[in-house]
């Protein structure tokens, strides 16, 4: 199965250094998610980085950073669709970035070695008109990071014949643990990943505030420096 890790999408103590670590172990892609990030931000983050692995690096936004970066490829969900246009709608081709093409997918010109997709239902992506390297589906169990977002999908009979009989690659996502690996395995997932069990630990003894709907811990400098351009960001959105 494919082991994928979530990036924790506000700043957290001494990321740079958690990051290249769980880069340099066994997983299989590394998901940078942060959504409330200015571009120079994610930027800054993206370059602290280990070259190495960027390969492994799967974006959620600012796509145009794949191939400055050479990053492994890019990560959509259904507000993204938004940007998708096809050959047909030449009038809205020149401002939006992602093109529909045969069912492929071209981000500023370029065709991204890996997409992945968010969905919350079997109805949504057997509604997908893009092809997909795999598909996040959530959640799977009650929420680590989410306490107020339960499962979506209690009935694991129904879940099990579900992917059975989907062509796509799905994965799991939410309150996703290691322990729970064999039972996601079992279930017909292709992978899963983890994001409120990796992170919290990290985070249980920090202090922290809370920007908009968001909490930001605090630790190192870098952490520190990145919640008050994310907090400017906020304010100003």
């Amino acid at each position: 199965m494919l082991k994928i890790i979530l990036s924790y999408p506000t700043p957290v103590p001494n990321e740079i250094s958690l990051i290249n670590q769980v880069l340099a172990s066994d997983i299989d892609y590394f998901h940078l998610r942060k959504p409330d990030y200015p571009p120079e931000d994610l930027i800054k983050l993206i370059e602290a980085i280990d070259e190495a692995y960027y390969y492994k690096i799967i974006i959620h936004n600012n796509f145009h950073l794949i191939k400055k970066y050479g990053l492994g490829g890019i990560h959509l969900n259904k507000a993204a669709l938004s940007q998708i246009c096809t050959i047909k709608e030449s009038d809205k081709c020149h401002i939006e970035p992602i093109l529909l093409l045969d069912k492929k997918l071209k981000v500023y010109n370029q065709i991204p070695d890996h997409i992945s997709y968010s969905a919350h239902s079997f109805e949504e992506i057997e509604n997908l008109p893009f092809e997909t390297d795999y598909v996040f589906l959530s959640p799977i169990f009650n929420s680590i990071s989410k306490p107020d977002y339960p499962s979506k999908f209690e009935d694991h009979n129904y879940l099990r014949s579900q992917l059975k009989n989907t062509n796509r690659t799905i994965i799991a996502l939410g309150g996703v643990t290691e322990e729970k690996a064999e039972t996601i395995k079992n279930l017909g997932f292709s992978g899963y990943v983890l994001l409120g069990e990796y992170w919290k630990d990290y985070l249980t003894s920090m202090h922290h505030k809370t920007v908009g709907s968001h909490v930001i811990y605090e630790g190192d400098s870098q952490a520190k420096n990145i919640s008050k351009t994310v907090s400017k960001h906020n304010t100003l959105n």
